[in-house]
């Protein structure tokens, strides 16, 4: 594996970073290495008998299980003030970022022996993946993947990201998630009848990651709002761009029911649904099947790898959505009217009012 050339050199890298995150990561492991050697060799012993794979797996080892030692005082905290919450996520986005030097079977182990105190740090986790499958240059998020459950790359310039967003009423205004546009330098472009246009960002929630988004064009549908509150096992569908184009660039629609009226934590702001979500379906709609219209924000799927280390089993399905009532009262918030209306549902509509966004 050879974990020493590249955690230096990040090492060195994190130096000119802006990304304090990264910074304290990596200078931490260094601090463990550079106390190791101390107690172990001499200046005159040979950097590879020092810096050997089976060293530097000890030291990540010890410095990760110090990020979990550091957590544990704040996860026994109730309530979670949302400055304890910030520090938790700033140590799940170190302690992943150390776990990148640990081969793929230590991952594992690793998750396997601090399961739960994993889980009452980042209830979102999402398993690391390894330095080796050369992935430099990319860090690992958990704030990010709590909502998308992928790996992000981060660049203070901007970053590529996709997603999928909807009309909310004929004026051009789009709701979406805020993670699909954080890092856009307010860049997001939407795909509307063929053609990329521009959009800005009017307004966003951070903790309920919705954004509200601008585009100068007078589109001829939208997704009405439903005046009823979302029931357990209610018929829905959600639409969206999994994976962007990759796949293609038809709107991809799938279908399921609501299976819990709370989100991970028992968020009640959150909705569990079966039907599947992926990456490239963060900001589409949620709506009901029978009437189309809007019951949720698609927005995150639980780890199926991390779920089978923590329980024994992979989560089948286990997806996640905004619930419209908080979308409501964000736009109401925003000075932006909405129309609440139940009618036949209308394949067209849906198609007409989702569009694909990009950020470059």
């Amino acid at each position: 594996m050879n974990i020493y050339p590249k955690l230096y050199d990040d090492y060195k890298k994190s130096i000119k970073s802006k990304n304090r995150i990264l910074k304290y990561a990596l200078q931490s492991i260094i601090g463990f290495l550079r106390d190791f050697e101390k107690q172990k060799y001499s200046k005159n012993t040979p950097e590879s008998e020092k810096y050997s794979d089976e060293n530097l797996i000890k030291v990540v080892m010890q410095s990760c299980k110090d990020t979990i030692e550091v957590t544990k005082s704040l996860t026994v905290i109730k309530p979670r003030t949302d400055k304890i919450q910030d520090s938790l996520d700033d140590y799940s986005t170190i302690l992943g970022l150390k776990m990148t030097y640990l081969s793929e079977n230590e991952i594992k182990n690793f998750e396997s022996k601090y399961k739960k105190e994993i889980l009452d740090m980042a209830p979102g986790w999402v398993t690391p993946v390894p330095r080796d499958l050369d992935y430099l240059g990319k860090d690992y998020d958990i704030r990010e993947n709590k909502k998308r459950g992928q790996i992000k790359n981060k660049d203070p310039k901007g970053k590529h990201s996709v997603g999928t967003g909807f009309f909310v009423d004929g004026k051009g205004h789009i709701i979406t998630n805020y993670h699909v546009v954080k890092d856009s330098n307010d860049n997001a472009k939407i795909l509307y009848n063929h053609k990329e246009v521009e959009t800005n960002i009017i307004a966003y929630d951070e903790n309920l990651d919705i954004a509200l988004l601008k585009a100068e064009i007078k589109n001829k549908t939208f997704i009405n709002f439903s005046n009823k509150s979302p029931q357990k096992a209610q018929s829905i569908l959600v639409a969206g761009f999994p994976y962007g184009k990759f796949v293609s660039d038809d709107l991809k629609i799938t279908s399921g029911i609501i299976n819990s009226l709370k989100g991970i934590g028992n968020n009640t702001a959150m909705l569990q649904i079966d039907a599947t979500i992926n990456p490239g379906n963060s900001g589409g709609p949620i709506v009901d099947k029978l009437t189309g219209s809007l019951i949720g924000v698609a927005t995150m799927k639980l780890s199926k790898d991390f779920t089978k280390q923590a329980f024994g089993q992979e989560s089948e399905n286990t997806n996640y959505g905004i619930k419209s009532s908080q979308v409501k009262d964000f736009l109401e918030a925003n000075n932006i009217k909405i129309s609440i209306k139940n009618s036949k549902f209308d394949i067209t509509k849906i198609e007409e009012s989702t569009v694909f966004i990009t950020c470059n």
